[in-house]
């Protein structure tokens, strides 16, 4: 009954105050602790607590104390509510909390001051819920080989839960692409990497609650390089602008240099068909070093006329070790050098030498080392044909017999020595055969065209043409000679005599004074003869055109004479019988007749003879102008005469 009534101080207090009688012990009598209480809501730092009021709360202003504290701490926080919920924040996540409420309530008893009552403590034990952990932290490289790297990392400062694993992730020379590896321990290997490339790598934990990922932040990224390895074999080796005594090389640096080629090695042995990893070392010529930074070098110091492989070896040099790490070689080339002039034969000369043959000789190569001469090759050609057939000879002598040349023709002839196995320089020598004296021109033949010309005409030499400058044609008869020259096959010569015989020589001439051919060619060729009838109806205008003019002259000149002595014997006569007595008789007696009349009476004549020489009809251009010459003449003839004549008769008279 006892333990009833502490538990209903309410009840106690009203049944004192009636009976006055009834002991009631309140000390007590404190509400009910709160109940069923839960977790409504959790997450990583904060939870949503509610619970149920006390059963009994034995007093006013009902008010929960809450205390929680962490497994990771000893500090206790203290929370109040009115209501039957609270909201914890500041959680750490992933922690273990202890939580108690307790309900408390005023009792008051008349004018006493208020009594806090406090129930006993409820508590809660839960863990939060995980969160990002921080991410991991000294990240740095274990290991480093050419193609690997070993990683190492520490835990998170804050994990937030237990690390379900680690993501690793790489780029490669500042790519955008990425590589990415999981793993549960702080450590990490990476495998097929590119030798001496530039890597960036970053790290990040991972937690995972209710199949939800909780990544961390990146790491701070690392940068490494690693290290370098043998490079493949440099590539597209070629021989260029190959010398008497040198060659210049040029290469493409290997497709994967795999570091910075530290050099190059370049390996020249004499012969062909050399292995590189076993060749003797008594045809090594050259081994050169050259700096990998440059993909071209000049060889010297070879010998001229000499076959050669090369190859070429690059190089890396390791940072770690010093290491030489070489490539494989490069594939083998094989050249030649070049002949000089005097690797060519000398002092070609050309003997013997005739209109189809010639004989050449020449002496040996002049080599800076001794060498033996294994043959000669020998082709020539037309000088004027360089692109015609060339006729490829060859022999062991220091000589050669060309035959079947063409007549008078330049030749153009090329010599080399073959030292094997190369080829030295072709020696060019010229010359020409000699002219030869051909047959009598083919096939002569000479035509009559007409009165004054034959037409002449002879087929031309089939192969020697080419050295005969012209022809020359010789026209003789018994009236003229003629010479005619000309580079055709035919000729028509006109102006000759007609019904003429005519002895004709055709010869063929290789300049200006020299006979080319043997045996003139001969014709006998007549010109046209003229119809009889026509001859007769011709000869008659030319005798009296011709002929009588001259009478003409000689019967004026005849006559003036006569007159002229009649007149002085009358006037001797007369002077006798009169002894001077007629002065007048006398004077008149020996007036002769004037300039002007002997004129006239020339021009009289003229016209009898020019009214005679129109009535003959010439039929042909050299008749006629030969009539009217031939008159000219004799006009001047009687002027000159008549004129004479008078002086000489003044002459008489006046003495």
């Amino acid at each position: 009954m006892m333990s009833s009534i502490r538990q209903l101080p309410w009840l106690c207090f009203y049944v004192y105050t009636i009976t006055r009688s009834i002991r009631c012990e309140t000390n007590n009598a404190a509400p009910s602790p709160p109940r069923q209480i839960r977790l409504q809501s959790l997450v990583a730092t904060r939870v949503v607590l509610t619970w149920k009021a006390p059963l009994y709360v034995n007093g006013s202003h009902l008010t929960y104390y809450i205390n929680y504290t962490s497994s990771s701490s000893t500090m206790v926080t203290s929370k109040t509510s009115t209501q039957p919920t609270i909201t914890l924040v500041g959680l750490a996540p992933y922690t273990n909390y202890t939580v108690s409420i307790q309900a408390a309530t005023y009792f008051q008893i008349n004018n006493r001051s208020p009594i806090l009552l406090t129930s006993n403590k409820s508590k809660i034990l839960f863990t939060t819920r995980q969160a990002k952990p921080s991410p991991p932290i000294n990240v740095r490289v274990d290991t480093m080989l050419a193609y690997s790297v070993g990683i190492k990392w520490q835990r998170p400062l804050v994990s937030n839960g237990p690390i379900s694993y680690y993501t690793v992730c790489y780029t490669i020379n500042f790519s955008s692409k990425q590589t990415c590896r999981k793993t549960t321990t702080t450590k990490s290997r990476f495998t097929n990497l590119k030798p001496f490339s530039s890597y960036l790598l970053i790290v990040r934990a991972v937690n995972v609650e209710s199949a939800t990922k909780l990544e961390s932040k990146w790491s701070t990224q690392i940068q490494f390089r690693t290290l370098s390895s043998i490079p493949s074999q440099p590539r597209q080796l070629t021989a260029t602008d190959k010398q008497i005594q040198s060659v210049h090389l040029k290469w493409h640096k290997p497709s994967n240099p795999n570091g910075a080629i530290a050099k190059y090695e370049i390996i020249v042995v004499q012969g062909k068909g050399i292995d590189p990893s076993n060749y003797d070392s008594n045809t090594l010529v050259v081994n050169n070093t050259v700096s990998g930074s440059i993909s071209a070098f000049t060889i010297t110091g070879l010998t001229e006329l000499t076959r050669y492989s090369v190859w070429i070896v690059a190089v890396n040099i390791r940072r770690t070790d010093k290491a030489k790490l070489a490539s494989s070689p490069s594939q083998v080339i094989t050249f030649d050098t070049k002949g000089g002039v005097n690797t060519a034969p000398q002092k070609i000369m050309s003997l013997q030498v005739t209109s189809t043959s010639a004989l050449i000789t020449w002496q040996q190569p002049l080599f800076s080392t001794p060498r033996s001469v294994n043959s000669y090759y020998i082709r020539y050609f037309k000088s004027t044909r360089s692109d015609g057939n060339r006729f490829p000879q060859s022999t062991r002598e220091r000589r050669f017999h060309l035959t079947n040349l063409d007549i008078y023709t330049s030749y153009t002839i090329d010599i080399a020595a073959y030292v094997r196995p190369l080829l030295s320089p072709y020696a060019s020598y010229n010359f020409t055969t000699k002219q030869a004296v051909p047959d009598t021109p083919p096939n002569c033949t000479a035509t009559e065209t007409n009165l004054t010309s034959l037409l002449v005409k002879w087929n031309p030499y089939s192969s020697r043409d080419n050295a005969i400058a012209f022809y020359q044609l010789t026209f003789q008869s018994q009236f003229e000679t003629k010479i005619v020259k000309t580079i055709q096959t035919r000729l028509q010569e006109t102006n000759l005599t007609p019904d003429t015989n005519y002895n004709i020589t055709i010869s063929a001439f290789a300049n200006n004074t020299k006979l080319l051919s043997g045996l003139p060619c001969q014709l006998l060729a007549r010109t046209g003869k003229k119809n009889i009838h026509e001859s007769k109806s011709t000869a008659a205008p030319l005798v009296i055109a011709g002929v009588l003019p001259c009478l003409l002259v000689i019967v004026i000149i005849v006559v003036a004479v006569c007159v002229v002595r009649h007149r002085k014997r009358c006037c001797n006569n007369h002077m006798q019988k009169n002894d001077d007595k007629d002065t007048e008789t006398n004077a008149h007696c020996y007036e002769m007749p004037s300039i002007a009349q002997t004129t006239r009476a020339i021009d009289d004549l003229d016209m009898t003879e020019s009214n005679a020489y129109n009535s003959v009809t010439v039929e042909t251009s050299e008749i006629a102008s030969y009539a009217d010459a031939g008159t000219t003449v004799m006009q001047s003839k009687v002027e000159s005469l008549t004129t004479s004549d008078d002086s000489i008769i003044y002459e008489e008279v006046n003495s």
